[in-house]
């Protein structure tokens, strides 16, 4: 016990990884450099990745000798099904291992840490980076109807003052009464089915390749020149406490319009309007006993291991695994193997962090929906004009612009992260999820009938006296941090 105690002090305190991660957006001819000070838990969101780098690591380690050999690495997943595996793909694609002179040190062998470093350069690194570019049908006609409702005939541009009272000017659009305006509502009209979006994510960021508006700045990567040398804006995102203000925004140069409101934080520049925020954490959906019954399903001479010949059937959802989970290499799959595996593919995908970001182009429906849900609630509608861009008053700046504002949405989140259970209890492998319980008093959950976060006079149960009583901004509407305020109040008289 006396050597553990002198080999962890010369060792010294474990250092938890830096939570500070640089973001650059280019919008137009100009680059904006964010700095994301991301933590879940109150823990650095690396440690989340540092727990992926070690699962993996461990699976692959057949030996247990803390290094990987050739034969071992063959067991590891190439760049893309990497990212696959992270983002819980149903399908994961087949590739080559890495390649062992790449990772290998003077002895042929490959650390975690040279094992980290390859993964770590990829989109699916310690931040996982999507980048989107798509607008639903609905929502561009929406945008043009809701155009025409606010702003007078004959006007090009709107003023904040169309948008005052826009609650009692639209609501009567809400045709099946749940206080939310859809684009079907607006446009009140049959509409064409969508288009895929563009989804742009690739092995290297980078906007060159893949023409994204945004990439990673690492601590040793060179800045380029349009790049400003210290970050503008800096920003703290908890990504497991979503309660009441998971952004706060902590500093932002003079030189830029930044304003806070609940959702997050906006960046105007220009006629862009980049809006940050923090996706509520996802479980990832599980079922008992489907992997014996799968693999069950899988083996049809009942030998009790899965050959090519069984594993080459439509869908082919398993060819990959072929080379992933034979961990003894014998070129088939035993029971242990593919369940030990099912498991390694669950827990790698519920420890991922992601930066999601979706360009939804120039949009008067966009601009207003500020939680991105392609709906707008009460509130949106009532406090539209605290968040609403300044539009110009110039006119020759006027008609260098677009109709309306171009709207990016940039939305940092984490999965719930389970421990896998006993073999029983496998996690279904896919890409969905669903969300976590909404924050909140369980009155204030329930009452929340249309799940936009506030609690209206409609939706209210009690007495008008108490709505008012809680109410205290006298806005209609009991916010979450109304409801919170006042379960506080109910518990001190306890």
């Amino acid at each position: 016990m006396l050597l553990l105690l002198l080999s962890l002090w010369a060792v010294g305190p474990w250092l938890e990884p830096p939570d500070g991660q640089d973001v650059v957006l280019r919008v137009g001819e100009r680059s904006v450099r964010i700095r994301l000070h991301l933590r879940a838990q109150g823990r650095s969101f690396r440690v989340r990745w540092q727990q992926q780098m070690n699962r993996l690591f461990r699976y692959l380690d057949v030996n247990g000798d803390g290094q990987l050999d050739a034969r071992e690495l063959c067991l590891a997943p190439g760049l893309e099904q990497w990212q696959q595996i992270t983002a819980g793909d149903p399908v994961v694609d087949s590739e080559p291992p890495p390649p062992l002179a790449q990772l290998a040190d003077s002895s042929g062998l490959v650390s975690r840490e040279a094992l980290e470093r390859y993964y770590g350069r990829s989109t699916a690194g310690p931040l996982r980076v999507r980048w989107k570019q798509w607008q639903p049908r609905a929502a561009r006609s929406a945008s043009d109807q809701l155009f025409n409702l606010v702003v007078p005939r004959g006007q090009r541009f709107p003023a904040a003052a169309h948008f005052s009272r826009l609650k009692e000017k639209l609501l009567h659009l809400d045709r099946d009464d749940d206080e939310m305006l859809s684009p079907v509502e607006i446009i009140d009209k049959p509409f064409a089915a969508d288009a895929s979006p563009r989804e742009q994510s690739g092995k290297a960021l980078g906007p060159a390749a893949f023409e994204m508006p945004i990439f990673l700045l690492g601590p040793e990567d060179p800045l380029p020149a349009d790049v400003p040398a210290k970050p503008q804006v800096e920003i703290i995102l908890e990504l497991r406490d979503v309660s009441t203000h998971p952004v706060r925004l902590l500093r932002a140069d003079p030189d830029l319009v930044v304003q806070r409101h609940r959702q997050g934080v906006q960046i105007t520049l220009d006629h862009t309007v980049v809006r940050l925020g923090v996706v509520r954490p996802r479980t990832v959906p599980t079922v008992r006993a489907d992997a014996k019954r799968l693999f069950a399903s899988l083996d049809r001479n009942r030998d009790r291991f899965l050959s090519a010949q069984e594993i080459h059937l439509p869908p082919f959802r398993f060819v990959s695994w072929l080379r992933l989970a034979d961990r003894d290499g014998d070129e088939r799959l035993s029971e242990a193997e593919f369940l030990t595996y099912a498991e390694l593919l669950a827990s790698l995908h519920s420890q991922r962090t992601t930066l999601q970001g979706l360009d939804q182009q120039d949009s008067l429906f966009a601009l207003i929906d500020l939680d991105g849900d392609d709906r707008l609630s009460c509130r949106e509608l009532h406090e539209v004009g605290r968040y609403l861009p300044v539009f110009p008053r110039d006119k020759k700046e006027l008609e260098k612009r677009t109709m309306m504002f171009r709207v990016l949405r940039v939305q940092v989140g984490c999965d719930d992260s389970p421990e896998p259970g006993s073999i029983g209890d496998v996690p279904r492998l896919v890409a969905s999820g669903t969300p976590l319980a909404r924050v909140g008093p369980l009155w204030f959950r329930k009452m929340d009938s249309n799940g936009d976060g506030d609690v209206s006079r409609r939706e209210w149960l009690g007495s008008a006296q108490e709505f008012d009583r809680i109410d205290t901004d006298k806005d209609g509407l009991i916010s979450l941090e109304e409801a919170m305020r006042y379960e506080e109040l109910l518990r001190g008289k306890r």
